[in-house]
């Protein structure tokens, strides 16, 4: 969402952070199902960081970067 604008620096932007969970319910709500999500760090890369992983959906989750969801449309 733009808030302002400023002629030496551009516009000014509120980015939301969400949730892991509050992605998917708005992915339902969509019309979306079989959803999966995919914690990511550093963007799409081979790297194995596996702290994700411990405790299940737990800490090592919130830590990432990115989240990337996969589902399908009814």
């Amino acid at each position: 969402m733009v808030i302002g604008h400023n002629d030496e620096i551009g516009d000014y932007v509120h980015e939301q952070e969400i949730h892991e969970q509050q992605l998917v319910i708005m992915l339902e709500e969509a019309g979306f199902v079989d959803i999966s999500v995919q914690p990511m760090y550093f963007g799409p890369s081979m790297l194995n960081i596996s702290f994700c992983d411990y405790p299940a959906k737990g800490l090592g989750r919130i830590f990432s970067h990115f989240l990337l969801a996969t589902g399908r449309k009814h």
